[in-house]
């Protein structure tokens, strides 16, 4: 399943159960973080880097590379991600 977050990222819940949350909005830890034309009334810019977080099927953090969550990801960080989170 796919949702889109408050308007700056998606979340995509995969069969096992667990999501995987991917933000480039102003506040996230990508490079939009302190982007200040943002105003969340419209689209939110395109960034090189997301944050991510894994989250288990009962809403708790999943601990990957040493956080709940992890900053700044390339996209080729987010598929790793996506992919490691389809293991579990």
């Amino acid at each position: 399943m796919f949702d889109v977050t408050d308007n700056k990222g998606v979340r995509i819940t995969l069969a096992n159960g667990y999501s995987v949350s991917i933000q480039w909005g102003k506040g996230n830890y990508c490079n939009n973080r302190n982007n200040p034309d943002i105003d969340y009334t419209g689209p939110v810019p395109a960034s090189n880097t997301a944050e991510t977080a894994i989250i288990d099927p009962d809403g708790n953090f999943v601990d990957y590379n040493g956080d709940g969550v992890q900053g700044y990801q390339t996209p080729a960080d987010v598929i790793a991600t996506l992919n490691w989170a389809s293991t579990l």
